[in-house]
């Protein structure tokens, strides 16, 4: 028993080493990329609230160098009249519907804004979403070196709880480790 103690501590430390070193790796990822990219060069917008999308649409206006890039958000049709109500050149709004979740969202983006080469995006969400968000921008773009601005949407929706950051963030370890995630339970 007390051996199985012991190889299990021992499992524990090394497992937190590894988390320490992966972050700092990311972290020094992401201090480069600010150096080389002090400023966002495009817009994501993450799905799943029309709110969202009717700011992003103003925030976009008000920044008319920055392509938007929206993962899996409202109806293409609704989206594409907003934009165009508002004065934005849909040229610049690109639209990817292959996220079915926050996790998703990331790792269907990922190759787009890395293809080209972007190093530092502003990233879109409600305010009550924002912290998973930054969880997972920090594991899955950071690994690659792409850093964010976070955008809050002001919403009256309390935060998140923590444990769905966790179950996300563990999710986003899981795809970095194996390119696969689990689909995550309700609730």
């Amino acid at each position: 028993m007390q051996r199985w103690r012991s190889l299990g501590i021992k499992a524990l430390l090394t497992g937190c080493v590894v988390l320490i070193v992966a972050n700092l790796i990311i972290w020094e990822r992401l201090r480069q990329s600010r150096q080389l990219a002090p400023q966002p060069e495009a817009i994501l917008v993450l799905g799943g609230d029309f709110d969202r999308e009717y700011f992003a649409a103003y925030f976009a206006q008000a920044h008319p160098d920055l392509t938007v890039f929206i993962s899996s958000g409202m109806p293409e049709e609704q989206s594409r009249s907003y934009f165009t109500q508002v004065g934005v050149d849909l040229s610049r709004v690109y639209y990817d519907r292959q996220a079915v979740d926050t996790v998703t969202n990331f790792t269907t983006m990922l190759e787009t804004l890395r293809s080209r080469n972007l190093r530092h995006i502003y990233l879109i969400t409600s305010d009550f979403h924002m912290g998973r968000a930054q969880v997972l921008a920090h594991l899955i773009f950071g690994r690659y070196g792409i850093t964010i601005t976070p955008i809050a949407v002001p919403t009256q929706t309390p935060p998140e709880p923590w444990w769905a950051i966790v179950r996300d963030g563990g999710r986003g370890v899981l795809w970095i480790l194996t390119g696969r995630t689990v689909e995550k339970t309700q609730g």
